[in-house]
């Protein structure tokens, strides 16, 4: 790291700094998917005065992404899938992919002039209503995604299988009126910046469910699938990311970190299970969304549990990680969480 950033992280690692800062700071110092290229060009981003703040280093941070990571047109890939990233890029079997997205931003950078209530009455007809409703609703989504997806920035898409979350989604959520599995679902993923309005009113979102294959086939430039496990320089400053080990042991590797693990963030988890609980996750390009991936919105009424603090958490999920990435287990070791 460049040296002005490892005298802050160094200085942020200690048990007087906010828990929010010093999981971000941590997460540097574990990091172990950076590229010495990566990295050089990373700190490349830093001058020679020394960082005062967090915001200083956002600022720096946001500069690299707005030049690698988070790109506005289809020329190129973000750094994410590119050569100098490719120990981290993994093969992947055709599987169902699921993502939330914030309604209202997507509303925002569309400019449409539906409203919430429109878009999840129309999202409920489109697997529910009659085939007039359907012929209907297809036009009218398509509209809706068609202009997000040319005023979207095509930054790297966090996302995991629909198959490890089965259990957690209801079999009709276009009728379901308790919205508790949409927080269990944001939980499961570590999803920590979603939660209810400041005023109060439950957050909107609209989970995504599609294939693989459209990814793959929906991408500009063409992409191979090999899907990228993510590190800190893959999206903003975060303090509920980890990341995740290189494991030695390559059948380890295989079995455990073709993909990224979340940070649970549910309620009645300890040590001994939170193994049970860990999500994946992992990233994909950005892809032209269709109305037919658009699977059900849903309102997230509770904020994150706190019978677990930030660090507690950190410290669950650093002891599995460490226990299925190496032997010993020496991963993040000495880093106060």
């Amino acid at each position: 790291m460049h040296p002005g950033l490892t005298d802050f992280v160094n200085g942020r690692l200690v048990a007087e700094t906010p828990a929010d800062e010093r999981a971000i700071a941590g997460n540097f110092r574990m990091e172990e998917r950076l590229s010495k290229e990566v990295q050089d060009s990373y700190d490349g981003y830093f001058d020679d005065n020394s960082l005062s703040s967090l915001d200083d280093w956002r600022g720096f941070h946001k500069d690299f992404l707005d030049d690698h990571v988070n790109l506005i047109g289809d020329d190129e890939f973000p750094r994410t899938f590119r050569k100098d990233n490719a120990k981290n890029l993994k093969p992947q079997d055709p599987i169902t992919i699921l993502r939330i997205e914030s309604l209202e931003a997507a509303i925002g950078v569309s400019g449409a002039t539906l409203s919430v209530t429109e878009i999840e009455q129309y999202v409920r007809e489109l697997h529910t209503g009659t085939a007039e409703q359907k012929r209907t609703t297809e036009r009218v989504l398509a509209r809706f995604v068609g202009t997000w997806n040319r005023r979207r920035d095509r930054r790297p898409q966090f996302a995991t299988n629909r198959a490890g979350v089965q259990d957690i989604l209801p079999d009709d959520p276009w009728s379901e009126t308790d919205q508790g599995w949409v927080a269990d679902l944001r939980d499961h993923l570590g999803l920590g910046a979603y939660v209810p309005k400041a005023s109060g009113e439950p957050l909107p979102v609209l989970v995504m469910v599609y294939p693989l294959t459209d990814v793959i086939t929906g991408c500009r430039p063409a992409w191979d699938g090999r899907v990228a496990v993510p590190t800190v320089l893959d999206g903003d400053l975060f303090e509920y990311f980890f990341p995740s080990p290189i494991a030695p042991d390559p059948k380890m590797a295989g079995e455990h970190y073709p993909v990224g693990r979340t940070l649970n963030l549910s309620t009645g988890l300890d040590i001994n299970n939170y193994d049970e609980y860990m999500g994946t996750e992992f990233l994909h390009p950005c892809f032209d969304y269709q109305p037919r991936h658009c699977w059900a919105v849903g309102y997230i009424e509770r904020p994150v549990a706190t019978d677990l603090s930030l660090p507690e958490r950190r410290g669950c999920h650093l002891e599995w990680v460490r226990l299925w990435a190496a032997e010993p287990p020496t991963f993040g070791k000495g880093i106060l969480l």
